[in-house]
């Protein structure tokens, strides 16, 4: 399910534009990772193709207009994991990934036994049956973030948008996320993330794209965009970027660092 964004503006105020005719484009079967300091515009750019708010411009999704889709249609077409949920009461997991069907089976109806074994389908997908009936509040980070994962699952959208889906968590925990992420991608889904993290967008990502003031100033594969000049441009700091693993990896260090 690709999606071609073109032209996109938005600000809250017509004086205070936040994003500035961005152009881009993703694919399905691939990461997406949108990269840039804090305030440059990366959330409200998913809020837009959430369309949650009112750009200018033209968002389609595999050819078809994000604005003449209602809200029942885009939860069928985008799921949307947010960096950290907060819950009034402590759901089982399995409970909170079956609010992912409330789209499906009407905002007041109750799941059944059907959407019970769909919960537990995409739990196992992404390894986490084992947590069904523990409470939310108990598990870790990183497997409160998968639950989320799962949740997106099963509304049934096979694009994911994702909002720094790793910030909080601890080294290991974010691995565990990402690689659920890229098998995701690797299984058809359209993923875009935003990312602080450089080493880890040329990791797990198949595209970058760099966004500065509200504006792209770079999209292209992890090779093209995480260089030293990029992130210098991007952040204001001067790195050093080493290659290991035949360019499998890469790390950024700032210089100041290494000196």
């Amino acid at each position: 399910m690709s999606i071609e964004i073109e032209d996109l503006s938005f600000g809250y105020k017509p004086e205070r534009q936040i994003l500035h005719h961005i152009t881009c484009s993703m694919a399905d079967g691939q990461i997406t990772s949108i990269i840039g300091s804090n305030g440059t515009g990366k959330t409200t750019l998913l809020r837009c193709m959430l369309g949650l708010l009112p750009y200018q411009g033209n968002i389609t999704i595999s050819g078809g207009d994000l604005k003449a889709c209602n809200r029942l249609q885009l939860s069928r077409l985008m799921a949307y994991v947010p960096q950290k949920c907060n819950v009034s009461y402590n759901y089982e997991t399995i409970e909170m990934v079956m609010m992912g069907a409330s789209g499906r089976i009407g905002r007041y109806a109750t799941p059944g036994k059907k959407e019970e074994a769909e919960a537990m389908e995409a739990m196992e997908k992404i390894g986490i049956a084992s947590l069904a009936h523990q409470l939310f509040w108990e598990i870790s980070g990183g497997e409160q973030q998968l639950v989320l994962v799962a949740r997106s699952l099963m509304q049934g959208a096979r694009t994911l948008l994702l909002d720094e889906p790793v910030a909080s968590l601890d080294f290991a925990n974010q691995a565990k996320v990402l690689w659920v992420v890229r098998a995701l991608a690797d299984d058809g889904y359209c993923v875009i993330l935003t990312s602080h993290n450089p080493d880890q967008v040329f990791r797990f990502s198949d595209q970058v794209i760099a966004v500065k003031q509200g504006s792209v100033l770079h999209q292209g594969k992890p090779d093209e965009v995480v260089t030293a000049p990029l992130i210098k441009e991007l952040y204001g700091i001067e790195t050093e970027v080493f290659s290991l693993a035949d360019d499998t990896i890469r790390v950024c260090i700032p210089k100041e660092d290494i000196q």
